[in-house]
């Protein structure tokens, strides 16, 4: 049985959404379009990542276990032509970590999709028109652990800036490869950002931060029984709950 202090998988990290790809990283839009479709057919309700910091901020855990958030990592130019259109069908919205310095550009730190086109900045300002929030994902995609100081506050301020320029009001920052430090978060905190998300782990009770919220990868590899088991135990605890309800009932 899962510990009550486990908030439960809320969070989702994707990064392209696209058919025939050799990136692992890259989901079909079939199977994207099946992965919403299941959590709207199970009650989950997908909802801005601010609304997660707020509920997080009132130490509302129990609501936590039915929301998710679209997060997607980098803003590869399929956002907008195989991803938006199926988030704005069911409503969903989504945060997209956009890499600031580099939009237009291609993604040259990636070693399975160098070659991909980035959101230019046009394309950045219609999905952020359609209700999409954006991210930092940094200004060049840089390693942060590798920074000194004044490159690290250049790297978190500029993006920051980039943000606000672009509209966005809520500022949350998605660490490059998922690494980060103390001396990192620290800066985070410093440049303005309200929250910041890393890769993995599981959102518990007992060592939330707002500055290394957990999430979940989602690959081409992962079918949807697969994705369903991320979730399954939520519904199985809700119904243990039920059972022990009704057998305390009956038993009286």
């Amino acid at each position: 049985m899962i510990p009550d202090f486990v908030v439960g998988p809320s969070i989702l990290m994707y990064h392209s959404i696209a058919d025939c790809s050799d990136d692992p990283y890259a989901v079909p839009a079939g199977k994207f379009q099946d992965q919403i479709s299941w959590l709207l057919d199970h009650e989950f309700e997908p909802v801005p990542l601010s609304t997660i910091v707020d509920l997080l901020k009132r130490g509302d855990y129990h609501s936590l276990k039915k929301k998710v958030v679209f997060t997607f990592d980098d803003g590869y130019r399929d956002f907008v032509t195989a991803a938006l259109p199926t988030l704005l069908n069911h409503k969903a919205p989504a945060t997209v970590f956009i890499v600031a310095g580099m939009l237009g550009e291609k993604a040259s730190w990636s070693g399975n999709s160098k070659h991909v086109q980035l959101m230019a900045e046009d394309e950045i300002r219609h999905i952020r028109s359609q209700s999409i929030s954006l991210g930092s994902h940094t200004m060049t995609h840089t390693d942060l652990t590798t920074l000194h100081q004044e490159e690290l506050n250049l790297q978190l301020t500029e993006s920051c800036a980039r943000l606000k320029d672009l509209g966005e009001s809520f500022y949350a920052l998605a660490y490059p490869w998922g690494q980060w430090s103390s001396q990192i978060l620290d800066a985070v905190k410093a440049s303005g950002y309200e929250c910041a998300v890393t890769v993995g782990g599981e959102m518990r009770q007992d060592r939330i931060d707002l500055y290394h919220l957990p999430r979940l990868t989602m690959r081409a590899d992962i079918d949807l029984k697969s994705f369903q088991a991320l979730f399954d135990w939520t519904i199985v605890k809700r119904v243990r709950k039920v059972g022990s309800i009704l057998k305390k009932f009956f038993s009286q």
